[in-house]
């Protein structure tokens, strides 16, 4: 049986596994990269922390972060950028 994941449990496995990486906004990164996922804004993961991950949604955070790993910058993975609330 495969292990079920809440959205708080793959948000600090990613932020540790960014950080041990290297890249200094591990946390920002995997919060911005997990609701672009899941379609939602940041504060939705808090409100839904122990919501379960489907295996849909497991696969495709895995392919976003495995591009953050290999240096891609967020914003490109995301096809936009926030500045200041605005979106570019």
């Amino acid at each position: 049986m495969e292990r079920t994941w809440s959205i708080m449990e793959v948000l600090q496995w990613t932020a540790r596994d960014l950080a041990a990486r290297g890249i200094p906004s591990a946390r920002l990164d995997a919060e911005v990269l997990l609701a672009h996922v899941l379609g939602m804004e940041r504060v939705g993961l808090y409100v839904a922390h122990d919501r379960p991950l489907d295996a849909r949604e497991r696969a495709s955070f895995r392919q976003v972060v495995e591009r953050r790993r290999a240096g891609e910058p967020v914003a490109y993975i995301r096809g936009t950028k926030e500045f200041w609330g605005l979106v570019f």
